[in-house]
């Protein structure tokens, strides 16, 4: 080979390179050679879809049945997909995804619910109300009203296990006694109530719940004996303490729970407590909210709009403080230093907030609509970042309670003309809305190992429960 043709193939393959080089790097970045409506050469970003479940569902993709989760298809173009995950016995998932460029979008969070849930019935057990789940446990809270059974008890979801926590007879009332406002420590081991005997409020603290339930009356401990005029309100308690608020001043109560200490607050208008820390406003700084260390004993203040304030709600991590004005509008200020003042949320009115544990949720509740109100970037919900406001859900009638799914913060379950619904919070496309019960007054859902179960109380006032499947392991390391 003589010296011109070694330079022409040289030149050929440098030439070569630069041709194939930026056609490898643009289709490694999604692009890819199509043809527009005029049958002309495009270049185009290209976008994908990911499903990755926790259960192997079966997909469908713009009625084309795919193989199950999990899917991974890129190199799509800007389109709308319809997705449809499946799977026999229950209540299908879908939702027009849109396709963009340069972004893969996430669905992993789905949770399948079944049509006709299968209804197993606590036989021993009749005439119940007031169930809620208690935290970090597998236990649900409820009362009894059977004769001799009357009281407080849990019944353990996950062994079927009842215990007795008070006795409504020998405290002194009847076999219909009614239980009131339940405070619960962070263990679940020591409980709070207040209940009616003989037309004198009693004021309640149980500990020992898990082993043998221990109940101390706090009525003596009062600084004000008019209970009446005065009520007691217990804002945090533990095994070792106890604070409570009466007549407008913080105390604190330590066991064997016989003395009280003196006001550790005074001129409390509304408040919440979290982490050993009151945030509270006062009458006597109305421009204020005030947050005072139970460790440091120092009180510091956070400026307000020009509002009044009626209730006060803060993240378990105290990163988002949450409050209501009294118009009933939300309003939202991150914690920190160098953070934005507080920013109104929605003209919605706002019944009650419920924080998700991780603090990145806050489920806003109104008498007829469910809102998602974002603190964090979501994973699969790019667009969401702090302060976005969704509302989920709308209807005519009025929702008697509502709360985020423990399994799954991803849906918060309700009762809707005492049927019991789930909804979900991926705002992308549609929102899907399920049925799960008919005749329902109350619910609790938990976790219990790789199962759902949510117990419920139907309008003969009987406990039963439902269990299904929320995670299958898949032999993919990504899951």
């Amino acid at each position: 080979m003589n010296r011109t043709i070694q330079k022409l193939f040289a030149w050929s393959l440098i030439l070569l390179f630069f041709i194939i080089a930026p056609a490898i790097a643009l289709y490694s970045m999604g692009y890819r050679l199509t043809r527009d409506d005029n049958d002309t050469p495009t270049l185009v970003s290209t976008g994908g879809i990911r499903i990755n479940t926790k259960i192997p569902y079966e997909i469908t993709i713009n009625d084309k049945m795919e193989s199950k989760s999990p899917l991974l298809k890129v190199g799509l173009a800007p389109q709308d997909l319809d997705v449809i995950l499946s799977l026999p016995g229950y209540q299908p998932w879908g939702k027009k995804i849109s396709i963009q460029p340069s972004f893969v979008q996430l669905i992993s969070d789905v949770t399948l619910f079944p049509i006709e849930p299968s209804l197993e019935q606590f036989s021993d057990l009749r005439t119940a109300r007031n169930i809620r789940r208690i935290p970090n446990t597998s236990l649900v809270l409820y009362t009894s009203y059977n004769p001799n059974e009357s009281g407080l008890w849990t019944l353990d979801l996950d062994t079927n296990i009842r215990k007795r926590i008070t006795n409504s007879i020998t405290l002194g009332g009847l076999d219909n006694q009614d239980y009131f406002d339940f405070v619960w420590s962070d263990s679940g081991n020591t409980l709070s109530f207040r209940t009616s005997i003989n037309n004198e409020m009693q004021y309640i603290v149980a500990t020992n719940i898990d082993t043998t339930p221990v109940l101390t009356t706090l009525n003596s401990l009062a600084p004000i004996s008019d209970i009446a005029n005065n009520p007691i309100s217990i804002v945090s308690l533990a095994a070792d303490r106890v604070f409570f608020i009466q007549a407008g001043s913080l105390y604190e109560v330590n066991p064997p729970f016989n003395s009280v200490s003196s006001a550790l607050v005074s001129d409390i208008i509304s408040s919440d407590f979290v982490n050993q820390t009151l945030y509270y406003t006062s009458s006597r700084d109305i421009g204020n909210i005030r947050v005072y260390s139970l460790d440091t004993k120092r009180n510091t203040s956070i400026p307000l709009p020009d509002i009044t304030v009626k209730e006060i709600f803060i993240s378990p991590n105290e990163g988002h403080l949450v409050i209501i004005d009294d118009k009933q509008h939300a309003w939202l200020k991150a914690l920190g230093e160098n953070t934005a003042d507080f920013n109104k949320i929605s003209d919605i009115k706002i019944t009650d907030i419920e924080f998700a544990s991780d603090s990145k949720k806050a489920l806003l509740i109104s008498n007829n609509s469910l809102s998602m109100l974002y603190l964090d970037t979501i994973e699969g919900y790019k667009s969401r970042i702090e302060g976005d406001f969704d509302t989920l859900y709308t209807s005519e009638s009025p929702l008697s309670y509502a709360e985020l799914w423990e399994p799954n913060t991803e849906y918060i379950m309700f009762i809707e003309d005492n049927a019991l619904k789930a909804v979900e919070s991926d705002t992308r496309g549609s929102i899907n809305n399920y049925t799960l019960a008919k005749n329902i007054t109350q619910f609790a859902s938990m976790r219990i190992r790789n199962d759902a179960r949510t117990a419920i109380i139907d309008d003969n006032n009987i406990i039963q429960s439902f269990t299904f499947p929320i995670r299958r392991p898949l032999i993919n390391i990504n899951n």
